[in-house]
């Protein structure tokens, strides 16, 4: 009688592990069986498309194969991401010296917002439930745990409760690799919507009409820049701030690495006391902050997205003649500084225009117009977009951090052990 109860219990505990281990592995599996599946409709877009989109989505599937298939690293593929952006942009604009530029900030923004959806499944994957709640941290903890085991480093192989750690929880190196396929795909998916779209929005800019642009960019309401706090405008000003913009202005390098000073700083003061806080952030309020603040960057808050003025070409942004390459009297820089001073940004290159136009300064009113119109846009663009970032990376360390997050960056001081 014992014999046959120990016989039981002992099946009873067999097929509870049994149906452990199918829990267990079975997120794993649907998660990589979907992007199996989009991977393929990707493959099969290629015959029903042209031949510069058939070439970008090829490009696309290669790299995500790669992945998925654990021959790529997945941190080289996302640093090469913007490399990737580039053949995309050149595959749809093969004569353009720098083809990425070939776009309008409004035909950008318009694509983020319809592309949204797609980054939105991926809080829906199976298994991202449990990656949601891993700092980043912890998975850079264990991904160094798993190469120390597979190739011995200066520092020797893992301790034993580093290997019992490692074996619970190896899914999770998997999951991010999946995860880090999700992002590839949307990002690539995005580029091609981007660049590949038709063309015909592009303004035939020859015939803009200079003065008329500024007014719309005068009528444009400027948001208050007095919501952050002390040492996050410090580094605002420092990106979209005078003087400096005069002579430097504000590019996607700068931006990142605005924003990342700006994100040490939330950090610390979530984590006082960790070592390395940004990589205290965690998986799922990350995924989500991204996806609020590309929906709000896509929704055109505050841009007037319908206007001319956002759908100048970046390149006539970034790559236009500045007027601080020709030589400028004296007098005629103390009126651009002073007119910016009293007017403000989104008013101060009409003001400008106007006031060169009707003076001595005549000769040079349009590149003084063309000069102030493109500063203000870039600091239109950065600067906003700096200000969404800082909110959403304050919601991201609060999360992670346990708190709810608030409304005002400045109402809201985490206590400081």
């Amino acid at each position: 009688m014992l014999i046959r109860l120990l016989l039981v219990i002992g099946i009873a505990i067999l097929l509870l592990f049994i149906f452990g281990m199918v829990l267990y592995v079975r997120n794993m599996f649907l998660w990589e069986n979907v992007l199996k599946g989009e991977i393929k409709r990707l493959g099969q877009g290629k015959t029903r498309c042209n031949s510069p989109k058939a070439q970008a989505l090829n490009l696309i599937e290669t790299k995500c194969i790669q992945l998925l298939k654990g021959r790529a690293n997945g941190k080289a593929l996302l640093d090469n991401i913007p490399d990737d952006i580039r053949s995309v942009a050149a595959l749809f604009h093969p004569s353009a010296p720098k083809p990425e530029l070939r776009v309008t900030p409004s035909h950008i923004f318009s694509c983020l917002e319809r592309s949204l959806d797609r980054l939105d499944r991926i809080r829906f994957r199976p298994g991202f439930s449990e990656l949601s709640k891993v700092s980043v941290g912890e998975i850079k903890q264990l991904y160094q745990c798993y190469r120390d085991f597979v190739s011995p480093g200066p520092s020797g192989r893992p301790t034993y409760s580093q290997l019992i750690r490692l074996v619970k929880k190896i899914h999770l190196l998997l999951y991010v690799r999946y995860l880090l396929v999700d992002l590839y795909l949307f990002l690539g998916q995005l580029a091609i919507s981007v660049y590949g779209e038709d063309a015909s929005y592009l303004m035939d800019e020859k015939k803009i009409d200079l003065e008329q642009t500024l007014r719309e960019l005068s009528r444009i309401k400027a948001a208050s820049e007095n919501t952050l706090p002390p040492e996050l405008m410090s580094i605002r000003n420092n990106l979209v701030g005078m003087p400096g913009i005069l002579t430097c202005e504000p590019g996607v390098k700068t931006w990142k690495q605005a924003v990342t000073q700006a994100a040490t700083r939330i950090s610390s003061k979530h984590f006082p006391e960790s070592a390395t806080p940004l990589t205290e952030a965690k998986i799922g309020p990350l995924i989500t902050q991204i996806h609020v603040f590309l929906g709000r960057l896509g929704k055109g808050e505050d841009y007037p997205l319908a206007g001319k003025i956002f759908k100048i070409r970046l390149e006539t942004l970034f790559q236009a003649k500045s007027i601080t390459d020709t030589l400028i009297p004296p007098q005629v820089r103390r009126i651009v500084m002073n007119t910016q001073k009293t007017y403000g940004w989104l008013k101060w290159p009409l003001n400008l225009y106007m006031f060169a136009s009707k003076g001595i300064f005549w000769k040079i009113a349009v590149d003084l117009g063309w000069f102030a119109g493109r500063k203000a846009i870039l600091v239109l663009i950065f600067g906003k977009s700096f200000d969404k970032a800082v909110h959403e990376l304050e919601a991201l360390y609060m999360l992670s951090s346990g708190r709810p997050p608030v409304k005002s960056l400045v109402a809201y001081t985490p206590d400081r052990r």
